[in-house]
């Protein structure tokens, strides 16, 4: 079988890695502990792939779309979505560069490990504030900026992100910065990769 992308070849086993579903769990509960607002009425994870991450945010919102590019990735999540029963969770395929996007849908829109797979980091910000309510909150997880040996040999766009560079992007856009931190750090074969989090309040 051949896929168009490796996001699509490796959907079918990326819940199988421990750390990916321990990762999200922890970046997830920074995200609700560090914010103001403890419950929304409309959650979007973008990038969500298999729904690690926004699958946390059930329980404290009215509705949670998932939106990502890779058709496999969004076929394991409704998968994984109709086994529990979770009727506030719905899936979109959606390319922000390329679709027609919903206007200040969102209260929060959560992300983690995609920014550093988006060529223009300020352009991808710009999109998720198109989408996110006056007021609402945008956060950000990802790898801070590494060598590159945490993809062995696959050539993302950025080898992690800049935080003082994401930061000022996002400020230039008008988010408000209220918490910056580092929930979890990858350990491989003893090499360490932080991955940050950056919560933004849209002004």
């Amino acid at each position: 079988m051949e896929f168009s992308n490796r996001f699509d070849r490796d959907a079918f086993i990326y819940d199988n890695n421990p750390m990916h579903v321990e990762r999200a769990k922890k970046i997830a509960d920074a995200i609700i502990i560090n914010l103001p607002v403890h419950r929304f009425e409309s959650v979007a994870d973008f990038g969500s792939g298999t729904g690690l991450l926004g699958i946390n945010f059930v329980d404290i919102a009215s509705n949670v779309d998932m939106i990502d590019t890779s058709v496999n990735m969004l076929k394991v999540l409704n998968e994984k979505v109709s086994k529990a029963g979770l009727d506030n969770i719905s899936t979109l395929q959606l390319d922000i560069f390329k679709d027609d996007l919903p206007l200040e849908k969102y209260d929060l829109i959560v992300t983690l490990m995609t920014f550093h797979h988006i060529v223009d980091i300020p352009a991808g910000i710009d999109k998720l504030k198109f989408m996110l309510k006056k007021g609402g909150f945008l956060t950000i997880s990802d790898l801070d900026k590494e060598d590159g040996t945490y993809h062995d040999g696959d050539q993302p766009p950025h080898f992690g992100l800049d935080q003082l560079s994401l930061l000022k992007s996002a400020e230039s856009l008008g988010f408000i910065p209220i918490h910056i931190s580092v929930p979890y750090v990858v350990n491989r074969k003893n090499r360490f990769y932080p991955v940050f989090l950056h919560i933004y309040k849209k002004g």
